[in-house]
């Protein structure tokens, strides 16, 4: 999947869901669309932690739960 599509999916699913449209989120999204191969949570939360951005690790669970409900 394309990652502006992938963007405008998860846009259209919080906004469904009502759902705040947080940048974190967007982020995040990013991050494993650039990955390469299997990751945990603990090692995207390292990655961010690492690249100097700033999300919480209960955001980042939360968030691969949003991403996998949403497709």
């Amino acid at each position: 999947m394309d990652i502006s599509l992938a963007k405008e999916t998860l846009s259209k699913y919080l906004q469904e869901k009502k759902l705040r449209v947080t940048r974190e989120r967007f982020v995040l999204l990013e991050e494993i669309m650039h990955s390469n191969g299997h990751f945990d949570a603990d090692e995207l939360y390292s990655t961010l932690t690492s690249k100097g951005l700033k999300a919480s690790r209960a955001t980042v669970y939360n968030t691969l739960d949003l991403l996998v409900e949403c497709g």
